[in-house]
């Protein structure tokens, strides 16, 4: 097997182990690499490059953006949060950004995958079909 396979397979391996309940601790990570150091491990560049976007990856499915044209109510933004927490079965935190081109409604991205509530794709859609 290819060193750069190896070192693939190593860093899921590493996020694998430093997720807990579908959150990626920071402590479990910093351990892992660590141990590894401890152990003798000499290919910390590629690994780190292995990691980037894997690291990226699951930080992005820990936090929802929620987009919205006008700032939210708590008691809205607790609903959506707590309807995504449901939906993946884990806790997320959240950030919100405003876009005055949605009109109303808001869009929510975790991850790769984005729920789009707002008037503007619901005008596209519609649009989409005629």
């Amino acid at each position: 097997m290819k060193v750069n396979n190896k070192i693939e397979k190593l860093a899921k391996r590493i996020i694998e182990i430093a997720t807990i309940n579908g959150r990626l601790d920071d402590n479990r990570l910093l351990e892992g690499i660590l141990n590894l150091k401890k152990r003798g491990f000499k290919n910390f560049i590629p690994l780190v490059r292995a990691l980037k976007p894997k690291i990226s990856k699951a930080l992005s499915w820990q936090v929802i953006e929620i987009t919205s044209p006008t700032s939210l109510s708590q008691e809205n933004l607790d609903l959506i949060k707590t309807s995504i927490s449901k939906k993946y079965k884990k806790e997320v935190d959240h950030k919100t950004f405003i876009d005055p081109s949605l009109v109303s409604g808001f869009k929510v991205q975790i991850g790769d995958d984005l729920y789009d509530a707002s008037l503007t794709a619901q005008l596209s859609q519609i649009t989409n079909e005629i």
